[in-house]
């Protein structure tokens, strides 16, 4: 996961995207060798140099306030602006990066903990005084900006950003409006503040009890994304979610109506299951079983290094010697020690250095994938920082999870390429693991989050009953209840309840489908050597933020406005499915 700022993101990804390490092996932070843990000497050489560096930026923050009332007198007076603004987040990046891997490498130590307190308020004091700044700008007219970006070529790596907000003009409102809109904020937070209290205590295994609480939290949710769309003018909430990154609505439409239509090719994965499965009637239930048994492949940190390697080396001398730093300077913190965060991210490090990694490895495939994953991200962001400008390094979260998946998915195929030759339970094993059938499973939340939007867009009531009704409906529709091809029991209609996104963020889930499809499609075109596929992938980890995601991608080969990325992931899948049929027949078990 693409390590995030804020502390609510923070919250998200520990309880969303991170895998639970309940049954590592740990041993002490002193018996791992040094060129298993990250060296964070790269940032700061001690924790005294952290100290003096965050003193420095907070007399720069001080200074910030100067700068108001100067942005529309001249571009030169905006220039220095933006300059003295980036030196700070420059810095403060490093600081952040520093305290933050220092406090997660042992969680249990005060001091880092203070530290990463310290830096939490320096953001908070950041924000405070550089809060100015874009209204300042919204009240510039267009034309003058324009003329600015013309006239003074210092503000070219400013000109996306300022262009962007000239056409999020429209739905910014006045200052006073913008004070007022902001104070909803805090009633945004108070359904996902108290689904994770419910979710977190021991009304977890009762949640039907409280389906008309927590009914009442999603429609508490969904009247504020409501309120916010039509204050500040949106169609819909769709619209409001999509718009700051130039997202077409027709994008996520377009995943709903694509799972729609390859419905059939979900239900014969479904099929093969039970098959295997050996029995008569798939249940929902059975979803969970595991189809092939035996298989757990070891790998130690010498030979998964070797196996990502070998994977990725479609990618070119430049981008597999990058890797190979990443293993041997110290970028990655690779086994579980007491204290040690659970889980796995990638931290942006500082600015055109280097990012660090953090895993928990013990061994298994699953511990392979997860960091050729966060290598993914790693080179997305190492890339990001060598060929953009600051202004435009950073990219949106739309991209973020592309590249890390896009690994995940030469792993896949590297490892298929060399189980050519094992045993069919082996070969089962990774073709189904190659499988993409989590596609649909997000296609159907999202679809699911669009309709209870509609419902309250429409003034109609939102409640518990009703919300496990729409949920139940759409669910029953993608495993095929009706045509008998997996049976959903009424009783599973409370599940979105389980959905931590659905209270936290709106709209968010669709993401991790378009990064899906994007990183296969990507990875199908460099692995079949496509022409020109590699240039257009480095191109796209180049390209930062430097302009609209779809944009981004649309360049690079993939363009999620149109059915046809969809589609080869349906090939795909037909293919490995066709595959497992020849096994399976080959077996005696057709």
């Amino acid at each position: 996961m693409q390590r995030a700022i804020s502390v609510f993101f923070i919250f998200l990804l520990m309880n969303y995207g991170i895998h639970s390490q309940k049954e590592l092996h740990t041993k002490e932070r002193s018996e791992v060798l040094d060129k298993y843990k990250w060296d964070l000497i790269d940032l700061y050489p001690s924790d005294q140099s952290w100290a003096e560096a965050k003193k420095k930026v907070l007399k720069k923050i001080d200074k910030i306030p100067s700068f108001k009332g100067t942005l529309a007198e001249s571009s030169s007076k905006m220039l220095d602006c933006f300059k003295f603004i980036d030196e700070i987040r420059k810095e403060m990046r490093r600081l952040d990066s520093y305290s933050w891997n220092k406090f997660n490498q042992d969680t249990r130590d005060s001091k880092s903990q203070a530290m990463k307190q310290e830096t939490n308020h320096l953001y908070t004091k950041f924000n405070t005084n550089a809060a100015f700044i874009e209204p300042e700008i919204v009240g510039i007219d267009d034309s003058t900006i324009r003329k600015f970006i013309r006239n003074e070529p210092g503000l070219k790596p400013y000109s996306f950003y300022l262009n962007d907000l000239i056409r999020r003009k429209k739905h910014t409102r006045s200052e006073v409006e913008e004070k007022l809109i902001a104070k909803t904020g805090l009633m945004a937070l108070t359904p996902s503040s108290i689904y994770s209290i419910f979710m977190n205590t021991e009304f977890t295994g009762k949640v039907n009890e409280y389906k008309g609480t927590l009914g009442a939290l999603m429609y508490g949710k969904i009247n504020v994304d409501v309120y916010n769309s039509r204050v500040r003018g949106y169609k819909d909430c769709l619209e409001m979610t999509l718009y700051p990154d130039n997202i077409p609505v027709a994008v996520y439409h377009n995943l709903i109506a694509n799972a729609n239509k390859n419905l059939d090719k979900f239900h014969r994965y479904l099929n093969i299951r039970k098959r295997l499965l050996g029995i008569d009637t798939l249940q929902y239930s059975d979803l969970s079983t595991p189809i092939v048994t035996g298989i757990d492949p070891k790998y130690n940190v010498e030979e998964a290094k070797d196996l990502i390697l070998e994977s990725l080396r479609p990618l070119g001398k430049e981008y597999s010697s990058i890797v190979q730093k990443a293993f041997e300077n110290r970028w990655i913190d690779m086994y579980p020690t007491p204290g040690k965060r659970s889980g796995s991210y990638n931290d942006y490090g500082a600015y055109n250095e280097h990012p660090y990694i953090l895993m928990n490895f013990n061994g298994r495939y699953s511990d392979v994938s997860t960091l050729t994953h966060e290598l993914g991200h790693a080179l997305h962001r190492y890339f990001s920082d060598k060929n953009q400008p600051f202004p435009t390094a950073n990219y949106s979260t739309f991209l973020a999870e592309v590249a890390a998946l896009f690994n995940e998915e030469l792993l896949k195929k590297k490892v298929l390429e060399m189980e050519k030759i094992k045993d069919d339970d082996r070969r089962l094993h990774f073709l189904l693991a190659n499988i993409e059938s989590s596609i649909f499973n997000r296609a159907q939340v999202s679809e699911f989050e669009l309709k209870i939007h509609q419902e309250v867009e429409k003034d109609k009531p939102l409640t518990g009953d009703i919300i496990s009704r729409i949920y139940l409906e759409t669910l029953k529709k993608y495993y095929g209840h009706h045509q008998g091809v997996c049976i959903i029991p009424d009783s599973v209609g409370m599940n979105w309840a389980f959905e931590l996104l659905l209270f936290v963020r709106t709209y968010a889930i669709y993401r991790y489908a378009t990064s899906q499809i994007a990183a296969i499609v990507f990875a199908e075109n460099i692995f079949n050597k496509k022409k020109g596929a590699l240039k257009k992938y480095l191109g796209f980890l180049s390209s930062g933020g430097s302009d609209y995601p779809i944009h981004i991608l649309k360049e690079a080969g993939v363009d999620l406005t149109s059915p046809e990325p969809f589609q080869k992931i349906m090939d795909s899948m037909v293919l490995a499915m066709d595959e497992i049929d020849k096994i399976l027949e080959k077996m005696g078990r057709s």
